[in-house]
């Protein structure tokens, strides 16, 4: 899919770029093309640099030269977590779930921490030790969902 793209110069990315054949091909057939001024193709990242003269080419004629399934929205997308191709549905809704669930332990530490010092402020020691308690929940959780991060 299409990362960016003035007029010029096109980044696209997807994860069969990662393949070093694929790249390979690619870049030596976009290199053949009228107005193509280079083509670079970065395997890690999966994606490709093509940088065109607008006066010789456009957008659609390099369409014309890569293949359909590099261009579409994509289904599928490398998992960070073990480097697996994954379908690119499942991976934002299970993403989604993980961000939201960051958001509310991120929400409960900060909450329960700032109650946990009015609290303690006030001078109502049970309260305060309770707050703290929920606290240290929502710190669990959190350190749970980073351990690989935290423990490395």
């Amino acid at each position: 899919m299409i990362v960016h793209a003035m007029d010029g110069r096109i980044r696209i990315r997807d994860t069969s770029l990662e393949r070093a054949e694929l790249g390979h091909h690619l870049t030596k057939t976009l290199r053949k093309a009228k107005g193509i001024l280079g083509a670079d193709v970065n395997e890690i990242s999966g994606s490709m640099l093509i940088q065109y003269d607008p006066g010789q080419t456009n957008l659609d004629t390099i369409k014309g030269l890569i293949p359909s399934s590099i261009w579409a929205e994509g289904t599928s997308r490398r998992s960070p977590e073990d480097g697996k191709v994954v379908d690119l549905a499942l991976w934002k809704r299970r993403n989604t779930n993980r961000l939201t669930m960051g958001r509310v332990v991120k929400g409960g530490m900060l909450s329960s921490l700032s109650v946990c010092l009015l609290f303690g402020l006030m001078g109502r020691k049970e309260l305060h030790l309770l707050a703290g308690l929920v606290f240290l929940g929502f710190l669990q959780l959190h350190m749970t969902k980073h351990k690989n991060r935290l423990f490395s």
